[in-house]
């Protein structure tokens, strides 16, 4: 099957004969990703994953993932969309009560690693009056707490949201600790956790609230972090980039205070439908999804060039969302940790007037 893929960075030796030694060549992602949860929504089902089993931590050599989807019982796989690094996509437009089979790879510049097992069969459901789970949910660590934002769900079933709950769990296996933090308002947005321990691992959640009694809608995947005690911040020096087709545009890091000794931030790519394809930009400064932070330096970048065509098209856009490392020494600032880049069609409406022998501020009117 064909896809687009995020390019990264490759060191290149000069182009010349006197080169001593080629430069080493990218591999391609080993190991299966691990799917870990599949359960149905409105007319589809979400798909979650990790890229090791029973691990968060991050393949870091990996710029997107392949997922297909088949009807149990058949051999033709169908493509599903999916642009960036998140673990989840939802599969939609789905039969309801057919059995469906699904599988994920993992993708860089280099090529695609092994399928992952085939996930068990799921029977797509009409969950006409559910609510599906909150969209874009992502988790800010720092100092024993963490901040939690999402956004509404897209299908709510004509049921009315009363607010939002907030379920945590240590990672480890063997513990017994769980929380839940319940906050009131549909329009809400955000909620915080307070009293967490330091450099310990926790998995959260969040999900709509609705009807009398209470009930809790399909939740989001489970979003993996550890809150640390380091006053030491790494944000996004804007929240918005805009670059035009042809171009290219540096977004800027801030670290503060510098770090003492190098290290590295995650760089993801959210998956949504505004986001652009991986064919219309491309990326250097990043090694996979990794950012180098220097020592002793408050900035780091890398730069996003979008790629020129004859297409005539509306504004896309990427958004870049920071992860700490394991172990880093470090959070990532909760108002500073994601970032848009929105690609402009180099075709603009006065361009297009022009071609058809009009011009942009031409126009007509009856007295």
């Amino acid at each position: 099957m064909t896809r687009a893929r995020l390019p990264v960075l490759v060191l290149l030796g000069a182009l010349s004969l006197l080169a001593s030694a080629p430069a080493a060549a990218q591999n391609a992602p080993t190991g299966k990703p691990y799917i870990f949860d599949a359960y149905p929504i409105h007319l589809g089902y979400e798909v979650q994953w990790q890229d090791y089993p029973r691990n968060t931590r991050r393949d870091t050599s990996v710029t997107g993932y392949d997922i297909q989807y088949r009807e149990f019982g058949t051999t033709s796989w169908s493509d599903v969309s999916h642009n960036g690094t998140s673990w989840s996509v939802r599969i939609t437009g789905l039969t309801v009560g057919t059995q469906y089979q699904v599988r994920v790879r993992k993708t860089n510049a280099a090529g695609a690693g092994p399928w992952s097992d085939i996930e068990n069969t799921v029977a797509a459901k009409s969950t006409a009056t559910q609510i599906d789970p909150p969209a874009g949910a992502r988790v800010t660590p720092g100092n024993a707490r963490a901040t939690f934002t999402w956004r509404a769900p897209s299908h709510t079933g004509g049921q009315t949201i009363t607010g939002y709950r907030i379920e945590l769990r240590e990672e480890d296996p063997s513990s017994t600790f769980s929380r839940e933090v319940e906050v009131s308002g549909a329009t809400t947005t955000s909620g915080e956790v307070t009293g967490l321990t330091n450099g310990t691992a926790y998995e959260g959640l969040v999900r709509a609230l609705y009807g009398q009694p209470v009930r809790g809608a399909f939740p989001t995947p489970w979003i993996s972090f550890t809150p640390r005690a380091s006053t030491r911040q790494v944000s996004f020096a804007q929240s918005g980039y805009s670059v035009a087709e042809g171009a290219s545009v540096t977004l800027t890091v801030n670290v503060s205070p510098a770090l003492t000794t190098a290290s590295s931030v995650n760089v993801t790519t959210a998956s949504s439908g505004t986001t652009a394809a991986t064919s219309d930009y491309s990326v250097t400064g990043l090694t996979g999804i990794n950012l180098t932070l220097p020592a002793n330096a408050t900035t780091a970048t890398f730069t996003v060039a979008a790629t020129s065509d004859s297409d005539t098209e509306d504004p896309e856009k990427v958004e870049y969302v920071l992860e700490a490392i394991q172990n880093a020494d470090y959070v990532v600032s909760g108002s500073g940790d994601s970032a848009v880049v929105t690609i402009s069609d180099a075709q603009t409406l006065s361009t297009v007037a022009t071609l058809s022998g009009l011009t942009a501020s031409t126009s007509t009117s009856s007295a």
